[in-house]
Order: structure tokens, then sequence, then C-alpha cells
């Protein structure tokens, strides 16, 4: 008995249309992370900073450029494509259609059943990550693009990493290739290759991990991290955080803090961990200490040199070298922008006298600026 082309068409298009859905619904949540960001990128000292550290580009332009609608179009759209030839190879394959579509039965025919569990692995616990991902705020275009992959991916790494199993082995366990990310399954092929190559090239030499010096860089933050490109405290120092926000699950204050203490890990490293303990966790409150050198108060001013003798007691540099970090944390455009946007959050400025005079201007009666 034949099947109807209609229906095997629709069969094989109906599992496609999870992503468009996925993307209409995501759409209203998108926009309240937008409203959150306008309401930062108002602020005249936000705008002011923003530009210092990353030029003329404002906060919504980098919003219509990584987390727009459009953004998302092309990846689903490769997805829909991709999953329906795979479901249409697989429903051709195994079912009588005449002989309309009788060159797709036998190319698609000789796809293992390896690879379909591969494929259909791929599928099932790809939609586990992006409902996830749906719930916790984090749906990016990248992610999306990453699906597509995933199954193309899963559905031919499968035959090969199961290859040396019992037959009735290597279906349940091809099924099981798709739960794991990209990132496994090219390790796995690798060291698949490397068992049967003679003189793979060796790893080239690089900088060890440092993510997990920060405080607050656990597992799953270093693995959604890892996937925007950032796998070392110097990529956290050096990112633009409204990006991260808009990109992200974390919250802006969380990003705030690991790009704080990233700015500080490039300069002091390992010691991070000393000045922790002498309550100087983040470059902000290192260059804080510049503020109490300038203050015309005279116990601020010895305040702030009783923090210098203690800075120099445990870098264990000289007074010169710890005036010179002040002045250069003090001064970077990266650290003067996190500043500001902690400000933002908390109501409070770099400048206290910044502060006072916006107190003064929102006062009941107070004369406006000339």
């Amino acid at each position: 008995m034949l099947m109807n082309q209609a229906g095997l068409l629709l069969l094989s298009v109906a599992p496609a249309l999870t992503y468009p859905a996925l993307l209409l619904a995501y759409n209203r949540r998108r926009k309240l992370k937008l409203a959150d960001l306008q309401r930062l990128a108002t602020s005249p000292k936000i705008k002011s900073s923003y530009a210092w550290a990353y030029g003329a580009t404002s906060p919504e332009e980098v919003f219509r450029r990584t987390t727009s609608a459009s953004a998302y179009i092309v990846p689903v759209a490769l997805n829909m494509l991709t999953t329906t030839v795979f479901v249409a190879g697989f429903f051709y394959s195994s079912t009588d259609t005449g002989t309309v579509a009788a060159p797709l039965q036998a190319l698609f025919a000789r796809i293992a059943p390896v690879a379909v569990a591969g494929f259909a692995g791929s599928y099932l616990w790809s939609h586990y990550d992006l409902l996830r991902r749906f719930a916790t705020f984090d749906l990016s275009p990248n992610a999306l693009y990453l699906v597509w992959l995933r199954l193309v991916a899963g559905a031919l790494a499968a035959p090969a990493l199961s290859a040396a199993l019992a037959d009735n082995l290597r279906i349940p366990v091809a099924f099981a290739i798709g739960a794991f990310p990209l990132a496994w399954i090219q390790a796995a092929l690798r060291a698949f290759a490397r068992k049967r190559l003679e003189g793979s090239p060796d790893d080239q030499p690089c900088e060890a991990a440092t993510l997990h010096c920060l405080q607050g860089a656990t597992g799953p933050v270093i693995e959604r991290l890892a996937e925007e490109g950032i796998t070392s405290s110097q990529h956290v120092a050096l990112a633009d955080p409204l990006r991260l926000f808009l990109r992200t699950n974390l919250e802006l204050t969380a990003i705030l803090d690991l790009a704080d203490q990233a700015c500080l890990h490039l300069y002091v490293g390992e010691k991070l961990g000393a000045l922790r303990a002498i309550g100087v966790r983040s470059a902000i409150e290192f260059a804080e200490v510049h503020d109490y050198l300038e203050s015309k108060e005279p116990e601020e001013l010895a305040r702030g040199q009783e923090l210098v003798a203690l800075l120099t007691t445990t870098l264990g540099i000289d007074d010169s070298a710890v005036l010179k970090l002040v002045d250069s944390l003090y001064y970077d455009p990266q650290v003067s922008f996190i500043w500001e946007l902690w400000g933002e959050s908390f109501g409070t400025s770099r400048n206290e006298e910044d502060d006072e005079e916006a107190e003064a201007e929102e006062a009941p009666g107070a004369p406006l600026a000339a």
C-alpha cells in the first residue's frame, strides 16, 4: 500500500516545526532583556563610559547585532532544513512510496540504523538543551546555530564511535552519544583518530586555564562562557559585559563581579587569593586606593597610605609598583565602565561628587541649571 506523498511530507516537516515555535515563545522574553538594557543605556554616564571603552557603538546597536529577531532566522531555517531532510530520508528508506521517490529511497536506504539512532539522540537532547535555555532566559542565536551541527555530528560520529561494540549495544550507545555536547564528540573523535593514525601532531603548548581562579566561576558558568568564546580570565576582563548580559543567562551583577575580579587577576595572577584575605578581591576595590590618596581629608589620606603599605607587603613589591598599579586600574577604560555599571545597578556613582550634584538637581525646589 502506497503512502500518500503529502502525508509523508507532513510527517517529515512536523519535527522541524518545534524550532520556530520555540522562537516565537522566546521572543517575548527577549524583549524583557532589551528593556533592561535600554534602562541602563539611558544614563549619560553609562553612554560615556561605554564609548570610552568600546568606541562609538551603542549598547542598542550591540543588541541589534547579537540578539535581534533577525539574528535567529538563519539558524532556525538551517535546523528546520537539516531535520526535515534527515527525517524524510528515514521515512523514504523505510516506507514503500512508489516509483516517484525511488532514487531517494536508494540513497537513504544506505543510512545505517546506528546513524539514525545517533541523529535521534542528538535531536532529543538538543531540544532538552534548548528548553533549558528557554527556561533560564539564555536562548541565543549561537545556541541555535550549534543544533544543526550537533544533529549532523551525532549521525556521523555515532557509527564510528560505536564500531567496536557488540551489535546489540551499538544502537543504544549511538543514541546516548547524541546526549553529549559537540565539544565531547570532537574530543572523542580526535582520540579515536589518534589511535589509528601514526605520527599525529602533538597539542601545541598553551596557557593554562584561569577562569577557575575567579570566585563564582563554577563548572556550568565556565561551560556557558566557553560557548561565547571566553575561556580565560583575560577574555572575561576584556569582554563587553552588556554583550554577555544579552547573550547569556547570567545576571548583570554576576557578570560585573567576574569581570571586576578578572581585571585584577590580569595584573596579580595567583596572588589574587592573598588579596582577598585582606579585603581586596577586585580591580575596583584596588583602584579605590586612588581616591584615598587624592583626598584632602587627613584621615582618608592616612588610610590610603596604610593600604599602600599593606598591598606592598601582600604582593611583595615596592610602593612605586603598587601606586603604578593603582593608577593603571583607576584610569583603565574597562574598569571605569564596570564601575559605572555597578553604580547604576546600586544607585551609586564612581564619583561621590557626581552623586551629590545629581541629588541636588533632583531635590524639590533645586535651581535649574543655566
